[in-house]
């Protein structure tokens, strides 16, 4: 029973083929020469084992790849198992050494020359067969600067390499196929691309990185209440070959979010309109790393409302122009016209007052940021009034900033073109009285105001103070001019006078008195010099006489 099994028939054949062996004896004839007698012994059996690894050209193990073996007489092909290792056992070998010859063959794969290979029996060959496959090599770039230590990966086949100092990368040994060879790098996105490589063939592959993105976020606020701001751009411009800007919008509660930026400093800018622009600086991305905190705050731009207020034709001065529930206003300039600044973003009902005047008001004023909103107001007088005209005297122009009193209770200021106006007079008797620097003011009086009407007095004239007075001292007739010029002449005097009384008592020998008495002594001194000059004159003449007596 156990001689029926496969392994005991194949014992029993192994041992039978052993007494089969032949043992070839020759026996050489002795000679007297003492030659030494050899004896050769031919073994032959089906002994040998050849253990093979099949490879690429690289080194690597083939997988499917198949095993083709010729020799004493035989011809016979075996499957490598995946790792590429074959065993072919029960060879014919003699003690000799008998010769095979081996080769591979692989899909992609180009077949080099078979490989001899000497087996002896009851020994062991082993036989390394190579394939020869092709090569992808290329570069990897980031902006033309190489990227070093990248890691070069065939997806399908678990082969990788990395890139070199230059860029540089090359994988050889591989079967003709098409390929997804992926990059990756540190801080950089990831990149894959698809090559096909014929047998034994080369492919170059260029890769050009990009660095992996970095981001920037924050809040946009109110710069004075530290509100969110919805809606507000805010750009980033990212700089290269091709300067791109990217803009965001705020969300809600004021949040942004900027991504997709390469390693860089940055400004950012946010602007939202009725806002100053607002920038920050220097803003570092990190790759792959979101920048965070980035907070902008933006001021608001300024408002601005401004009208005339008039009544009918009459630019009014004076006029309260307020901004219900705050505290804004503006009051009416001699040309009729108001501002008001500051004013927060909002709707208001607007009020124009003047004493004299039904109150108008517009509402729903709508007041947006960094808004200039004109508001003009035509206020209705109340009856009873008095109006006219303010002209200088001698040009005719009409005089604005000039005080008009209206005895006894009202005041009001003429307007850009002179004009005055008096409204909501009670009935009775009025004085009024023009005032202006530089000008004589002017009294008119009485004024009679009824409740029905508005009086008009037409045109007051006001003369220049320099030309009603026509005095030689700016500003003084004639009159008062010669009265300030005695007061002056009587002050001199008399101020001269003290001094020399003064220096009377200090100095006694120097007094005037002092200088009578040498007027006096020196008038004297004349006289008698006066004398002695006409005795003189007589002797002379009386010498003239005796020469002239003598001469006759």
């Amino acid at each position: 029973m156990a001689m029926n099994h496969p392994s005991s028939r194949w014992m029993a054949g192994a041992a039978f083929v052993l007494l089969l062996t032949t043992i070839h004896v020759s026996f050489i004839n002795l000679e007297p020469y003492e030659d030494v007698l050899t004896a050769a012994i031919s073994e032959t059996a089906y002994t040998a084992t050849i253990e093979v690894q099949v490879a690429d050209n690289v080194g690597r193990n083939v997988t499917g790849a198949t095993v083709t073996l010729v020799g004493n007489d035989t011809y016979t092909a075996w499957p490598a198992d995946e790792y590429g290792r074959l065993t072919i056992p029960g060879l014919l070998a003699d003690s000799n050494g008998t010769e095979y010859n081996l080769s591979a063959q692989c899909d992609g794969y180009l077949e080099l020359a078979a490989v001899s290979a000497i087996v002896k029996p009851y020994n062991t060959t082993w036989v390394n067969l190579t394939v020869k496959g092709g090569v992808i090599y290329g570069s990897i770039t980031e902006n033309w600067v190489p990227v070093a230590d990248a890691n070069v990966s065939l997806d399908d086949y678990g082969l990788n390499t990395t890139s070199g100092s230059d860029g540089s990368y090359r994988i050889e040994g591989l079967k003709g196929d098409t390929y997804s060879v992926s990059v990756t790098a540190v801080n950089h996105d990831p990149l894959t691309r698809i090559v096909t490589l014929p047998i034994d063939g080369i492919a170059k592959l260029d890769f050009a990185l990009t660095s992996k993105m970095g981001s920037i976020s924050g809040v946009v606020l109110h710069a004075a209440s530290e509100e969110p701001i919805e809606g507000a751009e805010v750009s980033v411009k990212v700089e290269g070959p091709t300067p791109v800007t990217i803009v965001v919008s705020t969300e809600v509660d004021g949040a942004y979010y900027v991504p997709g930026l390469p390693a860089g400093t940055y400004s950012v800018s946010v602007s939202l309109e009725g806002f100053n622009t607002s920038t920050v600086e220097d803003v570092v991305v990190i790759s792959g790393v979101d920048t965070k905190d980035v907070d902008v705050y933006l001021e608001e731009k300024p408002t601005a409302m401004w009208g005339i207020v008039r009544s009918g034709s009459i630019l009014l001065v004076g006029a309260n122009v307020s901004v219900w529930g705050t505290d804004y206003y503006g009051l009416s300039s001699i040309e009729g016209e108001y501002e008001i600044n500051g004013i927060p973003a909002g709707t208001y009902t607007v009020e124009a007052s003047l004493n004299g005047y039904l109150n108008a008001t517009i509402s729903a004023v709508e007041i947006s940021r960094g808004s200039n909103l004109e508001l003009n107001f035509n206020l209705t007088g109340l009856p009873g009034g008095l109006s006219g005209i303010v002209v200088d005297l001698v040009t005719g122009q009409p005089l604005s900033g000039v005080r008009i009193l209206l005895l006894p209770q009202r005041e009001v200021v003429t307007n850009i073109n002179g004009e005055f106006v008096f409204t909501g007079l009670k009935e009775g008797n009025y004085t009024l009285r023009v005032t202006m620097n530089g000008y004589r003011p002017v009294e008119i009086s009485p004024i009679m105001i009824t409740n029905e009407e508005i009086v008009d007095i037409g045109e007051v004239h006001l003369e220049t103070v320099g030309e009603s007075f026509g005095g030689f001292i700016f500003g003084f007739d004639l009159a008062h001019s010669m009265m300030i010029l005695a007061l002056f002449l009587t002050i001199v005097i008399l101020a001269l006078a003290v001094v020399l009384r003064i220096r009377t008592f200090e100095a006694p020998d120097k007094s005037p008195a002092i200088y009578d008495e040498l007027d006096i002594e020196e008038e004297g001194e004349a006289d008698e010099g006066e004398e002695e000059l006409g005795a003189d004159l007589e002797s002379n003449a009386v010498d003239l006489h005796g020469e002239e007596d003598q001469e006759s």
